[in-house]
């Protein structure tokens, strides 16, 4: 017999409409769905959206941790940006963290590995928007970077463009994964229009990089986002960059989502990305459109 990994407790009358969400029934916006008997909890709706998330990701978890267990997703977060986004997503079955910078004091607190990098050419302290200085140390760690992406089915590098380690050494890391014939998707973000012309020309240099390297480039303009509503010209910067976390939360999940599926039903990596391509990475990276006018798609292959 199993012994339970998770007890939960849910009130009888969320059940319906969590349990709806969950196998995609969905509910109307207009309906009056959430007029019955819930906990004091002020936002109805929220509640049930929570408790929705919570419970998805523990079933779909148990799922794919006793369907993929020879098959590995590798997210790796590089520089400031790349680092911090990581931290905040939770945990996903199949899936292992890499913090990698050359500013050794800003590696996260997570229990996500770290890698250090550019000791001889950095020194640990960054590289001062430098993008060779990102390229030089990842170029110095190829053989640990190498080893400890080695094992992955995927590769998922994540980076915010125009600096010096992200704009650097992204393109040499995503080559050596391409060397060990891993499939490689780069999420990366390009800066405002109002930032200095070199870091826009880094982030310019960068891309172009990438595209020579990974199979799939999904590139999220901050200028565009902020354009797109004017109520993100009200908020404060802090608020604007957790607004850019959860697109780029939700396209990656879409995709290892998806891609896990693919894995249980195709029986190979190899297979599972032709089935990304055939069945559209741009409405699970755009959700369903919903970001298409700030993010741009480039399939390598």
């Amino acid at each position: 017999a199993l012994s339970p990994k998770y007890i939960i407790v849910v009130k009888k009358t969320c059940m319906e409409k969590v349990f709806s969400s969950i196998l995609g029934i969905g509910y109307s916006e207009n309906s009056n769905a959430f007029n019955t008997s819930f906990p004091s909890c002020g936002n109805q709706k929220k509640y049930v959206n929570e408790l929705t998330k919570i419970l998805r990701n523990i079933l779909w978890g148990v799922i794919m941790e006793k369907q993929n267990k020879n098959f590995k997703i590798k997210i790796v977060g590089i520089g400031d940006y790349g680092i911090r986004f990581i931290e905040s997503l939770g945990k996903m079955p199949n899936v292992d963290y890499i913090n990698i910078n050359t500013d050794w004091a800003i590696m996260g607190k997570s229990e996500n590995q770290k890698l250090r990098i550019g000791k001889k050419i950095t020194r640990g302290i960054g590289t001062g928007a430098y993008a060779e200085f990102g390229k030089k140390a990842a170029e110095e760690d190829k053989e640990l970077i190498s080893d400890s992406i080695k094992d992955g089915s995927l590769i998922i590098v994540v980076a915010g463009l125009g600096g010096g380690t992200g704009s650097g050494a992204s393109p040499v890391i995503s080559k050596i994964a391409k060397e060990l014939h891993i499939p490689t998707i780069a999420f990366v973000t390009s800066p405002f229009d109002f930032e200095r012309k070199i870091r826009r020309k880094t982030a310019d240099d960068s891309i172009a990089q990438l595209k020579n390297v990974v199979d799939v480039l999904s590139v999220i303009s901050l200028e565009k986002i902020i354009e797109s509503s004017s109520e993100y010209k009200k908020i404060p910067i802090y608020e604007f960059y957790l607004e850019v976390d959860e697109i780029l939360r939700l396209s990656i999940t879409n995709v290892i989502k998806y891609i896990n599926s693919q894995v249980i039903k195709e029986k190979s990596m190899k297979n599972a990305f032709k089935s990304l391509k055939r069945d559209g990475i741009y409405n699970l990276i755009c959700e369903d459109g919903s970001f298409k006018n700030f993010i741009e798609i480039f399939w390598i292959k």
